[in-house]
């Protein structure tokens, strides 16, 4: 019994929900409320040890506004990025650590070497690299994103933009390499990029096809 003899119970507000998050490793649960609010964060790990808290009891935020659909964690649920929507900032939560990270912009994607955030005014967007302690590494400017994934390496950072451009960006360069542009029908745009198959493939949906990417731009389906 991972738990020992007396399991941990944990009392779910009003209005909230709870879900695991989709990690390869420890067990992550996440209780919040999808109209934002304060967030609780259950983690189990693999060598069997538990460690809840309540997010406002780490940040200390009077007012909060986290968001459950606003997640973005690295394969194995080691790091987890909560969007605080008050302080339109990132929380980086090592479940574990009572010290949080912040970093500014909403998270795009999280690796255990590599955190992307990204920051949207107008068509263009700011797409920035960070390390896990929160050192920028790199801002590239690229047209508005839509999702974003790591590759397993943590070198490289591939995105798909709203016009349906696959891009990549590593923290070393300054450059952005054009990996493909999606095939969609003339004037389709991509409403949504969604992470898949581990972080491995990102799914895009367009307002009229899906169109399943891989991390060197091959669009698989």
């Amino acid at each position: 019994n991972p738990f020992g003899d007396r399991p941990v119970s944990i009392d779910i507000p009003r209005d909230h929900a709870a879900r695991a998050l989709p990690t390869g490793g420890a067990l992550d649960v996440v209780i919040g409320s999808d109209a934002g609010d304060d967030m609780i964060i259950a983690h189990l790990g693999t060598d069997g040890t538990t460690w809840v808290r309540r997010l406002t009891d780490l940040t200390g935020e009077a007012e909060p506004r986290y968001y459950p659909s606003g997640i973005r964690h690295d394969v194995d649920g080691t790091l987890i990025a909560v969007a605080d929507a008050t302080n339109f900032q990132t929380v980086l939560i090592t479940p574990g650590n009572d010290e949080p990270v912040y970093l500014p912009d909403l998270a795009l994607a999280v690796h255990p070497e590599l955190i992307v955030t990204s920051q949207t005014v107008g068509d263009r967007a700011e797409v920035a690299m960070f390390d896990p302690d929160g050192t920028r590494l790199r801002t590239l400017s690229t047209p508005a994103v839509r999702g974003a994934t790591i590759t397993a390496d943590g070198e490289r950072v591939v995105v798909i933009t709203r016009t349906g451009e696959v891009l990549a960006g590593r923290p070393e360069s300054g450059n952005i390499e054009t990996l493909n542009t999606l095939g969609l029908v003339e004037g389709d745009t991509v409403v949504d990029a969604i992470t898949v198959a581990g972080g491995s493939r990102l799914l895009a949906v367009a307002r009229h096809s899906i169109h399943l990417v891989a991390t060197d731009g091959a669009e698989l389906g």
